[in-house]
């Protein structure tokens, strides 16, 4: 019998507080893009691993490649600034039709800003 895993895949992230936050990710299948085009998005960064957790950010997710199957995350400086220095945790969440599934999740780390205006 094979196992099958439906757990998200792990991606952790490091911001500095007060700093602009993107990146992307390309989702794939065998080595082939999935196309993300028709996909709902969400993606949410939360003070512990629980939906009951205080919400402290809301990712914008850019779909511009979603067709080639990637996604682009981000966040603003101002996003970022209002982030106290810890460890917190993230999650990315896509929505097709009445199918939901955490796609990533990981660790979201703020590193406290030293250059500060």
């Amino acid at each position: 019998m094979t196992a099958v895993s439906k757990a998200p895949g792990r991606l952790d992230f490091t911001v500095v507080q007060g700093d602009s936050f993107s990146d992307s990710v390309t989702f794939s299948q065998s080595g082939a893009p999935i196309n993300a085009s028709t996909w709902s998005h969400r993606a949410q960064v939360r003070a512990e691993r629980t939906a009951a957790a205080p919400l402290l950010a809301t990712f914008t997710v850019g779909t511009g490649s979603a067709s080639t199957g990637v996604i682009a995350l981000s966040l603003t400086a101002a996003t970022t600034a209002g982030l106290e220095p810890g460890r917190y945790w993230w999650e990315y969440e896509r929505t097709v039709g009445s199918d939901v599934r955490t796609m990533l999740s990981g660790e979201f780390v703020v590193l406290d800003q030293v250059a500060k205006p």
